[in-house]
């Protein structure tokens, strides 16, 4: 027969653990909030970069139009 001390002990064992999980799952969402927030950056850097490759061909081809074509 398992004494009183022993399962009061298992029962706030039971509770850590499911602190633990619950934890765990928070910090899974926090992680993809985080991955999604970096997702939106590079986003965002991709279309500046991408702004100023258009300017940058536009002006280089600029420079070889013949003049009056």
């Amino acid at each position: 027969m398992k004494s009183i001390r022993r399962q009061n002990l298992e029962a706030e064992l039971e509770k850590v653990r499911a602190d633990v999980t619950r934890l765990e799952e928070e910090i899974a969402k926090v992680l993809e909030a985080e991955q999604h927030e970096e997702v939106e950056h590079l986003e965002e850097y991709f279309d500046a970069v991408e702004t100023r490759f258009r300017g940058l061909r536009a002006f280089w081809q600029s420079l070889f139009e013949k003049p009056g074509a």
